[in-house]
């Protein structure tokens, strides 16, 4: 009968504490799960409003406009050199920089 009450007194003393901690550490890793979970949907939603942006603005179309108009020379030099992709991927990073910024990123 000691022993019994021994091993409640230790369970109260000692085994809630862990059982405290135990159950803190878990209940922060599945918080930390969910948040990390939440945020790649978020991501996921928001890229696709990039996408929409970027397809309406057609950012690709103007940038291949303005270089037509150029010397046939001037546009097979920026074309080899790649300045009009670079100029997209430029302005898609910062457009869609914006983006994550109006919404909190």
């Amino acid at each position: 009968m000691i022993e019994f009450f021994n091993a409640v007194w230790q369970f109260i003393t000692v085994g809630i504490w862990d059982w405290a901690e135990h159950s803190i550490i878990w209940a922060l890793a599945k918080l930390t799960v969910w948040w990390w979970q939440t945020k790649i949907e978020f991501a996921g939603m928001v890229w696709d409003v990039c996408k929409d942006v970027l397809a309406d603005l057609k950012i690709s179309e103007t940038i291949e406009l303005y270089a037509g108009r150029l010397d046939s020379k001037i546009t097979r030099g920026l074309i080899e050199a790649r300045v009009p992709d670079a100029a997209n991927m430029v302005l898609n990073a910062a457009l869609t920089k914006k983006i994550l910024n109006f919404v909190g990123w």
